[in-house]
């Protein structure tokens, strides 16, 4: 194939799979018909990037979308969840509050994997970290360690171990798939730092070259790098935070407290907007990785750089 149909195939999965619109709301029981190439023979291989997909109804309805999806393209197929794939607080214990609904959760998405037969990636978020909290690193490892045995040999959570990677495939002779796990890079508690770690980077700096090693050893292969952070947003993590959040700031707890609170809530927009939070593009930390990330990107700049958040 050569490198311009190589492009168009992936460009169709990057319009069809990862738009950034407000997604359509799929009724139970209407799937949304199969996007089909105009030149299905001509795909090599199709990328289905779905992100925050944690909180799933029973049976829900876009996994069922993206199922008919998968089954109707024609070549190769890989999915990847770009991180919250559990909500609220990842995955607990065994015994914790909340494992049992944590598991239906996660099977949900585990079994589009299973069902159609797809290489699938989960990618770390930060409510995979238990919400940002002390625990964080231990519930990366268990979340990682049930996908490994319920979705064997079809799912893996990449980057491993509460590493923060990059790890990548190489699918096809025209696409190298490259993944990060950015809340490594905002979290406040333990997490691999040092020597000790199993990681193979475990330092901002590590992280920058071996990045940009990947990048520069693709050759001819389209790149695209996964992670859950967005490097620019035009929604709440960007501070458009719109009146809602100046009337109604408890909303960012639960989204069912209407309460307003005019003045508290134009205090915790604004301060949003200064950069309280690193899970905000403000965030200092937040914006050092992102810089470090723009800087190898201008060396070699990625096809699609894809996230959730």
């Amino acid at each position: 194939m050569s490198r311009t149909s190589a492009a168009a195939a992936l460009l169709l999965v990057a319009a069809a799979g990862c738009a950034r619109q407000a997604a359509p709301v799929v009724p139970t029981g209407d799937i949304v018909p199969a996007v089909v190439a105009n030149y299905p023979e001509l795909v090599e291989l199709s990328l289905f990037l779905i992100g925050d997909a944690g909180s799933p109804s029973d049976d829900e309805p876009v996994f069922a979308a993206l199922k008919s999806q998968v089954f109707a393209t024609k070549g190769k197929s890989i999915i990847v969840f770009l991180g919250d794939n559990i909500y609220l607080r990842g995955l607990p214990d065994t015994n914790g509050i909340g494992r049992k609904e944590a598991e239906r959760r996660i099977d949900e998405q585990i079994e589009v994997a299973t069902a159609t037969r797809t290489e699938t990636y989960f990618i770390p978020g930060n409510h995979d970290w238990a919400y940002m909290g002390p625990t964080g690193w231990d519930a990366i490892r268990r979340q990682a360690a049930y996908i490994a045995h319920k979705g064997a040999p079809f799912a893996l959570m990449v980057p491993r171990g509460g590493c923060p990677g990059p790890e990548y495939v190489d699918p096809s002779p025209h696409l190298r798939l490259v993944m990060l796990d950015t809340q490594w890079w905002v979290h406040d508690y333990a997490r691999p730092h040092d020597s000790t770690s199993a990681c193979a980077t475990y330092t901002p700096s590590m992280v920058v070259n071996a990045l940009n090693r990947q990048l520069l050893s693709a050759g001819d292969r389209h790149v695209v790098v996964v992670g859950h952070h967005p490097l620019a947003s035009g929604g709440t993590h960007g501070g458009n935070l719109g009146w809602e959040g100046h009337l109604f700031p408890l909303r960012a707890i639960n989204r069912k407290l209407w309460i307003p609170l005019p003045l508290v809530g134009s205090y915790y927009t604004l301060n949003r907007q200064q950069g309280s939070s690193d899970q905000d593009i403000a965030g200092p930390r937040n914006e050092r990785m992102r810089r470090a990330f723009e800087l190898v990107f201008a060396l070699r700049k990625p096809l699609v750089y894809a996230a959730g958040h």
